[in-house]
């Protein structure tokens, strides 16, 4: 049976506040390297999917009333922002895989 993702991220969240007050018992840190790991490699294989062929990633959608339309740039075209933060995620996730 699959919990929601809801209840996982709960669950991480308890094993983690668990470590810091508690220190890192190596069974509750690897159940919830492995909760993360399932949560994550789907989302990261969607996210690299959608990178384009010169390494950048589009805007899909700007939402109704967004500040500063000019620096949003144009919904289907390349865009800097978008690229900036999908980058920082996935240097986190490999920093994270590579220091188990």
């Amino acid at each position: 049976m699959r919990s929601s993702f809801h209840t996982t991220i709960c669950v991480l969240e308890g094993l983690l506040a668990f470590e810091q007050a508690f220190g890192a018992a190596s069974a509750v840190m690897d159940a919830r390297r492995r909760a993360q790991e399932y949560l994550l490699d789907e989302a990261v294989a969607t996210v690299l999917e959608r990178r384009q062929g010169d390494g950048r990633w589009l805007l899909d959608v700007r939402h109704r009333n967004t500040l500063h339309e000019e620096l949003a740039g144009a919904v289907g075209a390349p865009n800097r922002w978008i690229t900036l933060r999908v980058r920082r995620v996935l240097d986190w996730h490999a920093r994270v895989r590579s220091h188990p």
